[in-house]
Parts: structure tokens; sequence; C-alpha cells
């Protein structure tokens, strides 16, 4: 018999996983062959929280553009974006981007050589270090 957070005694049969993010608590009861029974717990921290992401642009936008009903920061071609990503219990393991549909890459460094007079899209990826993935979207127009 187990019991996971004070709530409802269940009867081992299978194994369980412990999928809601935060600190949970077991209690368990084991029988050996003559009912002896030997009592324990244990408490673990669930971890389901990928990073969160930080887009940083190396200068302001001087204007903004109106592109199919929605508005975008205007940048010049010199433009460089910096990511970051920052995971509160375990850390980051990498991040991944993705500009303009191209093949995902490891973020090692500024983001420069956008696509002019057009609409960029940056796709960003953070990974924690137990496999937790966010990801982040951004548009931006380069003239």
């Amino acid at each position: 018999m187990y019991v996971i957070d004070n709530k409802v005694e269940k009867e081992y049969s299978e194994p369980f996983n412990l999928s809601e993010q935060g600190h949970r608590t077991v209690n368990y009861v084991a029988y050996d062959n003559v009912d002896n029974a030997n009592t324990d717990k244990f408490t673990v921290f669930v971890d389901t929280t990928g990073p969160e992401i930080f887009v940083n642009y190396s200068i302001k936008p001087y204007e903004k553009i109106e592109i199919d009903n929605k508005i975008y920061d205007v940048y010049p071609q010199h433009l460089k974006v910096y990511l970051s990503a920052s995971d509160i219990h375990t850390g980051t393991k990498n991040i991944r981007f993705s500009l303009n549909g191209s093949r995902k890459a490891e973020y090692r460094g500024p983001i420069s050589g956008f696509n002019a007079e057009t609409l960029n899209h940056l796709q960003i990826i953070a990974v924690d270090v137990l496999g937790n993935e966010e990801s982040k979207d951004v548009k931006f127009f380069v003239k």
C-alpha cells in the first residue's frame, strides 16, 4: 500500500509516475511472507517546467511597422540578438534556435545577419538538465 501526499491510499500493483510539479511525499507499507509490516516514506521534488527564455537586442527598435494587422519592432541591419535561459530548479542544459525556418542550431553567441526588408522569425527552445523544454517565438523587422 502507498499514499502520495496524504491523499488516497492505493495498493501497489505497478510502477507509478509522480507528474505534479513540487515536493511529493510517498508513504508506504510493505509486508513480508509472514505479514510483518514495515512502513517508511520518502520525499522527492518533481520538476516538470522548462527554463524561462530571455531575448535581448543589441539596440532599441527605432520604429514600428504594421504587417497583416500586427505591429512589429523595426531594427537596423547591424542588430545582434542575445539569448539566455534560467531554470529555477536544475539549471539550463542548452538553448537552440531556428532563424526563418532554418535547421535548429545550438546557441553559442549573438545572432546576427538577419534578412533585410522583411519580417524575421526566431524560434527558441531551452532545455533544462532534466530534459524539460520551453519554447518562445519572436518576430521583428530589419530595415
